[in-house]
């Protein structure tokens, strides 16, 4: 029998890693930050939204931060690009591939032979059962239990896969929340090697490669719109 999952907490973040450190952009901090407001504005980032390091001991503290939105952020250093977005609604779910596209193009312009080495996507949430206890559902995935341990309240499960048609490598965790009582925790971590992505195709592929797996699982995602 498949449940629907309750999603009560959630997150997607990004790491993209570059082949070689922007040096430069060393000093150049206007430039990074017109750059990055030039595509971000669009979005609805105004310029108080930019913070920078105040203290940089050494070239990879040089870093900006940048609050998109109320869920979401951009750290920009000389050797990658980290994203993150908490508890998103779906308008900007669709959104991120977006934001996504327009960074890594600002970059790429203002930094001659510029590439990036990999991309690595986390997402996770912590969720409710519809008509299930994680006690119940977590039986179904991992039966060892160790005697020596005490009294089972639920083993969760790792699963480590190669997608060599995408060229994915996967991780996907199902597991007992540790911050929400009663509830079911899951993540997907995906790695890319590569320089730039088709970022809306992507997603939309990732999040259907979730969708896929946890059904395997008897989870059900809740619905969404296509990314656009």
């Amino acid at each position: 029998m498949p449940y629907d999952l309750d999603i009560q907490q959630e997150s997607l973040s990004c790491t993209l890693r570059y082949s070689r450190p922007a040096f430069e952009l060393w000093g150049l901090g206007g430039a990074v930050v017109g750059g990055l407001y030039g595509v971000l504005s669009s979005h609805g980032v105004p310029l108080q939204n930019f913070q920078v390091a105040t203290a940089i001991s050494s070239a990879a503290d040089f870093i900006f931060t940048v609050r998109i939105g109320q869920s979401g952020v951009l750290k920009f250093a000389l050797d990658r690009m980290e994203f993150g977005f908490v508890n998103f609604s779906e308008e900007v779910f669709r959104s991120i591939p977006h934001i996504l596209d327009a960074s890594t193009r600002w970059i790429k312009k203002a930094v001659q032979d510029f590439s990036f080495a990999s991309h690595s996507f986390i997402y996770f949430n912590h969720s409710h059962l519809k008509g299930s206890t994680v006690e119940h559902f977590l039986a179904t995935i991992n039966t060892r239990n160790l005697n020596s341990a005490g009294i089972s309240i639920g083993n969760g499960a790792v699963f480590n896969y190669r997608v060599p048609e995408k060229n994915w490598t996967t991780q996907i965790v199902v597991d007992r929340s540790v911050l929400l009582a009663g509830a079911v925790y899951l993540s997907l971590a995906l790695s890319v090697p590569g320089d730039m992505l088709d970022y809306v195709r992507l997603l939309g592929e990732a999040r259907y490669y979730l969708g896929e797996v946890l059904r395997e699982l008897d989870l059900n995602l809740p619905e969404l719109l296509l990314i656009e």
